[in-house]
C-alpha cells in the first residue's frame, strides 16, 4: 500500500474525534505524574484500599520510562483496534469495550489480585502495593482480541462468533505469562494447543481462501499484522516483567478479556430481544 492510499486507509478509520477522545488517557496521565501528586500516595494495596482507590492508583508512575511504556502499549493496541473496526456497529461495539475496559477493569483487577494474594501469599495482603496503567494497558489486549475476531467475521468470512474467535486469541496470548508466571509447562501446553493448533491454524485455512479475492490480501495483511502485534504485546508485557509486575499484567490480561466477553454477551442478548419484537 502506498503512502498516500494508507494514508486514506487510516484517515477513513481513525477520525479526529477518535484522536481527542483517545488522547485524554495520555494527557491525564502526564499531567498526574507532573502534578505534586506522589507516587506513593497512589500505591494500591489489596484488603487496606478501597474502590476509588483502584482507579486512582492507575494514574501512578514510578518513573518517565514506566509512563511512556504504559502510554505507548496503550496507544498502539487501540489504535490497531480501530483500524480493523469499520461501520457504526463495530463502533459502537469497539466504545462499549473501550468505556467497558476503563470502568471495569481496575476493580476487577484489584478483586483478582486479592484473591491471588490470598491463595498464594495471604502475608501480602495489606502489604503488596502497586500503581500503574499497565494493567489497564494489558487488558486492551483483550479489545485488539476482540477487533480481530469482529474483522475475522466480516472481512476474512471466519466462521464461529467473535466471542469464540477471541478466545482462541486469549489461549494464545496466555501461553507465555503461563510459560513465565505460572511456570506450568502442562497449562502452557493447553494454551498453545488451543491458540496455536486450533485457532492459528483455522485462521490459516480461511486466510488462505481469501487471497484471490477482491480485497482479501489486504484483510489477511491486517488480520495477521494485528496478531503478530497481539504475540508482541503479550511478550513485552511478560518476558521483560516475569515477577511481581508480571502476575500484575496477567492478572490485567485475563482482566480485560473477562470484560469484553460480558460485552459481546451483552450485545449477543440485546440482538436476540431485538429479533423477538
Amino acid at each position: 500500500m502506498n503512502g498516500p492510499g494508507f494514508r486514506r486507509f487510516l484517515r477513513a478509520r481513525i477520525t479526529a474525534g477518535d484522536v481527542l477522545v483517545h488522547a485524554a488517557i495520555p494527557a491525564g496521565l502526564i499531567l498526574v505524574y507532573v502534578s505534586p501528586i506522589t507516587y506513593e500516595s497512589l500505591l494500591f494495596r489489596p484488603g487496606a484500599s478501597g474502590l476509588r482507590d483502584t482507579y486512582l492508583a492507575t494514574l501512578g508512575h514510578a518513573d518517565a520510562a514506566h509512563l511512556l511504556g504504559n502510554v505507548f502499549g496503550y496507544v498502539v493496541l487501540t489504535s490497531l483496534s480501530l483500524v480493523l473496526l469499520d461501520g457504526v456497529g463495530e463502533r459502537r461495539l469497539y466504545y462499549a469495550s473501550f468505556c467497558a475496559v476503563l470502568a471495569f477493569v481496575p476493580p476487577l483487577s484489584s478483586a483478582l489480585v486479592r484473591a491471588y494474594l490470598e491463595l498464594t501469599a495471604p502475608s501480602l495482603i495489606g502489604a503488596y502495593r502497586g500503581a500503574g496503567f499497565s494493567i489497564v494497558t494489558a487488558a486492551f489486549v483483550g479489545v485488539l482480541g476482540m477487533a480481530i475476531a469482529v474483522h475475522q467475521r466480516r472481512a476474512l468470512g471466519s466462521p464461529g462468533r467473535p466471542g469464540l474467535l477471541s478466545g482462541g486469541l486469549f489461549a494464545l496470548a496466555a501461553f507465555v505469562p503461563a510459560v513465565v508466571v505460572l511456570e506450568s509447562l502442562p497449562v502452557a501446553i493447553v494454551f498453545g494447543g488451543i491458540g496455536g493448533v486450533g485457532y492459528l491454524a483455522g485462521t490459516g485455512v480461511i486466510a488462505k481462501r481469501n487471497l484471490n479475492r477482491p480485497g482479501g490480501p489486504r484483510a489477511v495483511a491486517l488480520t495477521g499484522t494485528a496478531v503478530l502485534l497481539l504475540l508482541g504485546a503479550t511478550g513485552d508485557l511478560f518476558l521483560a516483567e516475569s515477577g511481581r509486575v508480571g502476575r500484575a499484567h496477567a492478572i490485567g490480561l485475563v482482566a480485560g478479556f473477562v470484560v469484553i466477553w460480558g460485552v459481546l454477551a451483552g450485545c449477543w442478548v440485546r440482538s436476540v430481544v431485538a429479533s423477538r419484537d
